[in-house]
C-alpha cells in the first residue's frame, strides 16, 4: 500500500524540501500538495487514507488557530505536524492546544525537520526544547493533578507518552479499549488538557522537573 502525504504550503520552494524529506521517510510516497486552506481541507476529505500531514501556519484562506483545529478534527487520526516560520512558545502552545502532533520551526536543520517527523510517525510528539523547558517553580497545583490520578491512569499516561494508540494500551492484561477511553476522559479532565497532545506535553513539562515521566 502506498504512503500518501500531504504537504500544505504556500510557498513552491519549502513544498519541494519537504517533498525530499517524505520520500527518506516512506518508500516511494504519493504526495499530494495545497497552497492554501481550502485545498488541503479538499485533499483530506477526498483521501481518507493519509498517512501525514505537513501544514504551515499562515497559509491564504487559514484564519491561524481556529482553522489548524478544524483540519486536525477533518483529519482524525492522521498526524498533523505544523512547520511554521514563527518561533514563539505561545503559537507552539496554540497548536498543541488544537491537536498537532507537531510543531517544527522551518529555520531548523533538515535532519532535525526528519528527526521529529520520524517521531510523529512513530506516534511520539514533537515540539522544540525550549517549549518544554518548565518554569522555574512548577506549581503545587500542576503537581497535585498528577497525583489525583490513580496507578493505572498514570501507567496510561506514561504509554500515551510513548506513542501507544487506544488499541495498543488494550492489550494490556484486563484493560479493554472502551476502559482506556474512559481512563483517558478522565486524565484530560484532571490535568485540564482539551486532547490528548496536551497531556502528553503536560507530563513531558513536569518530567523535566522531577526527574521522569513515571516519578511521583
Amino acid at each position: 500500500m502506498t504512503d500518501t502525504v500531504l504537504i500544505a504550503d504556500d510557498h513552491s520552494l519549502f513544498r519541494a524540501g519537504l517533498k525530499h524529506l517524505v520520500s527518506q521517510l516512506f518508500k516511494n510516497p504519493e504526495v499530494m500538495e495545497a497552497t492554501n486552506y481550502d485545498e488541503a481541507l479538499a485533499v483530506i476529505q477526498s483521501r481518507p487514507q493519509i498517512s501525514l500531514i505537513l501544514l504551515d501556519l499562515r497559509m491564504p484562506r487559514m484564519d491561524s488557530f481556529a482553522t489548524l483545529g478544524q483540519l486536525v478534527r477533518e483529519a482524525q487520526d492522521v498526524p498533523v505536524v505544523v512547520l511554521s516560520g514563527s518561533g514563539e512558545l505561545s503559537d507552539m502552545q496554540h497548536c498543541v492546544d488544537h491537536g498537532a502532533m507537531g510543531y517544527i520551526p522551518k529555520n531548523e536543520p533538515p535532519q532535525v525537520i526528519l528527526s521529529a517527523l520520524q517521531l510523529v510517525l512513530s506516534g511520539g510528539i514533537y515540539v522544540p526544547t525550549e517549549f518544554l523547558k518548565p518554569p522555574a517553580k512548577v506549581e503545587h497545583s500542576e503537581t497535585g493533578a498528577l497525583a489525583e490520578l490513580t496507578g493505572r491512569q498514570r501507567e496510561v499516561l506514561n504509554l500515551l507518552a510513548e506513542g501507544e494508540s487506544n488499541k495498543e494500551i488494550a492489550r494490556c492484561p484486563d484493560v479493554s479499549e472502551a476502559t482506556v477511553k474512559a481512563h483517558l476522559a478522565t486524565i484530560l479532565r484532571i490535568l485540564k488538557a482539551k486532547n490528548r497532545t496536551q497531556a502528553v506535553v503536560y507530563l513531558q513539562k513536569l518530567a523535566l522537573t522531577h526527574g521522569g515521566p513515571g516519578s511521583d
